[in-house]
Parts: structure tokens; sequence; C-alpha cells
């Protein structure tokens, strides 16, 4: 093969290989299944069952909330020494943040336990009390059976690994769910682009 049929031939093959990630990354956008997922949840908002939960508000809730106000969610578990910190003082700075501009509590904070075994609804209160939590604006739950956590994990692409004797090896996000459904997915560290959409969603649903 001749010099230039060998370079047309490497050519071809970079051309092949460049178009595949490019299609596979939806156009470069996406270099992780983590991005294309969430690109994926913004153009199409995920819809979630109506799961039943036990909150430290009282008494049976849902997992969707059907008012027009606005959810975020995070997943912890209470004896978590790292991450869990972290998103549990982000909330807290989130309440201070939302209550300039919400003041009717429109938009909830609501972290949910993924230890089901361990995490009791007091051991939750006391979660939520470490971090100074209003209760008016944020609240724990648990889901009141195994199956349907594995469904939520499963549906978010939240990964969550036993990590014996040290409790779980897990990812962290925020969740921005509006009515019944997940329409974004947020990096701990990111809450300005989160607050500017909860007030987007606000102004779509009518409230100043």
């Amino acid at each position: 093969m001749s010099k230039w049929l060998t370079a047309l031939a490497i050519s071809g093959i970079l051309t092949a290989g460049i178009l595949s990630i490019w299609v596979g990354t939806e156009g470069g956008l996406a270099w992780t299944a983590e991005s294309a997922r969430r690109l994926e949840i913004r153009r199409q908002p995920l819809l979630l069952d109506n799961y039943p939960l036990q909150s430290t508000k009282g008494g049976e809730s849902t997992l969707v909330n059907n008012s027009k106000s606005l959810q975020i969610v995070d997943f912890i578990y209470t004896s978590c020494p790292d991450v869990c910190l972290a998103m549990g003082a982000e909330f807290r700075d989130l309440q201070t943040v939302l209550s300039e501009f919400d003041p009717a509590n429109r938009v909830q904070l609501v972290s949910l336990t993924f230890d089901q075994e361990n995490d009791s609804i007091e051991q939750l209160q006391g979660y939520l009390e470490a971090f100074g939590a209003i209760g008016a604006r944020w609240s724990a739950a648990k889901f009141s059976k195994s199956e349907d956590l594995h469904s939520v994990l499963d549906e978010l692409g939240v990964v969550v690994i036993p990590n014996e004797p040290h409790g779980f090896v897990h990812n962290a996000a925020f969740y921005l769910v509006v009515s019944d459904s997940v329409v974004g997915i947020f990096n701990i560290d990111d809450t300005s682009q989160l607050i500017e959409e909860v007030k987007w969603h606000l102004s779509q649903l009518g409230a100043s």
C-alpha cells in the first residue's frame, strides 16, 4: 500500500472514531453516563411513582407532591461521615437563600435515607436538628417499603454500595422535582444554577 493510501486509511479510521464518539456522547456534550442521564432528564422529565414514605413531619406522606410546589431532594444516611455532611451543610444554606424569595415555603427540601435498616424517624430528626433545619422548609423521610427505595435509586441512577463496617459508598446530587417529575439533577457544589432553575419554575407556577 502506498503512503498516500495508508494516510487515507488512517484518516478514515480517525474520522470514523471521532464520529462514533460524537454520536455516542450526544454531540460531545455527554462524556459520561451520568452526564447523558442528566441531559435526558432535562429533555424529558422523569415521572416518579407516588411511593409512600414515613416522614419527620409525622405519619405517612408520599414521594410525589401533587400540589403546585417544588421539592429539592437528596439521598443520605444519618451516620455518613463525609459527603452527607456536605449535603446537609448545603441544604442548611439553601434554607436561608430560599427564604429570601420564597417566604411561603413553596420550595421544600427533602432528605431521603437509603439506610432502611438503621435510620429511624428519630435519627432522621436528629440529622435535621444537627443542621438547624426549619421544620416548615426541610424534612427527612424513609421509604415505607425497601423495594420502593431500590426502584427510585435505580430510576435516578443513585449509586449506593454497602461498605461494611463503614456504611456506604454513594454518589451525591440534588434532584429538582416539580409536581410529580424530576426536571433536573445538580452537583452539590452548583447550588447557584439550582437556585436559578427554582426561580424559573416558581415563575412558571405563578409565584413571585
